[in-house]
C-alpha cells in the first residue's frame, strides 16, 4: 500500500520534486517524443506516491533505498529500476544545479544489487523478417499494428 508523507512545514527552499520534474520537461522536454515525457513523469509519480512530493533536499538515502525495494517488490527488473533511477537523478539534478542548491541527490549513490536472473532476449527468425518484409510491402506500414 502506498502512502504518502504527510506534508511538513519546511525551510527548504529547494523546489518540491514535482516542481523539479515542469523544470525538467520545459528545459529538457522540447522536441522530445511522448514517451520521454511520460516516463518522466511516471518515475516521479513512484516518488511521490511512496514518499510524498518533497522539497528535494529533503529525501533521503534511506527514502531512495525504500524506493527501490518498493520498484523491486513490485516485480521489476533490476534494469528497469535502474532507469527508473537514472531518470530520477536527472530530473533532480537539473534542479540542484539551476537552483543552486547546495544539496546532494538522495537518488545518486542508491545500491542497486545485479541479478543474475536476467532474460536475454533472442533476435527475430529470419524467416519472421521475411515475412514482415514481405507484408509491408504487399500491404504497406504496418507499424500500427504493433503498437
Amino acid at each position: 500500500m502506498l502512502v504518502s508523507k504527510p506534508p511538513i512545514n519546511s525551510n527548504s527552499n529547494a523546489p518540491l520534486l514535482s516542481e523539479a520534474l515542469t523544470t525538467y520537461l520545459k528545459l529538457k522536454g522540447e522536441g522530445k517524443d511522448k514517451i520521454f515525457v511520460r516516463a518522466a513523469n511516471r518515475n516521479i509519480k513512484y516518488v511521490i506516491e511512496l514518499l510524498g512530493n518533497l522539497p528535494i533536499d529533503e529525501y533521503s538515502s534511506k527514502d531512495a533505498a525504500k524506493l527501490r525495494d518498493f520498484l523491486l517488490d513490485r516485480g521489476l527488473l533490476i534494469s528497469s529500476v535502474k532507469r527508473i533511477f537514472s531518470s530520477i537523478r536527472s530530473i533532480i539534478n537539473l534542479s540542484i544545479t539551476e537552483e543552486g542548491i547546495g544539496c546532494i541527490n538522495a537518488f545518486s549513490k542508491t545500491y542497486m544489487p545485479e541479478s543474475n536472473n536476467v532474460e536475454i532476449r533472442k533476435p527475430i527468425p529470419i524467416n519472421d523478417k521475411k515475412l514482415i518484409e514481405v507484408t509491408s510491402s504487399l500491404f504497406g506500414d504496418v507499424s500500427a499494428v504493433f503498437k
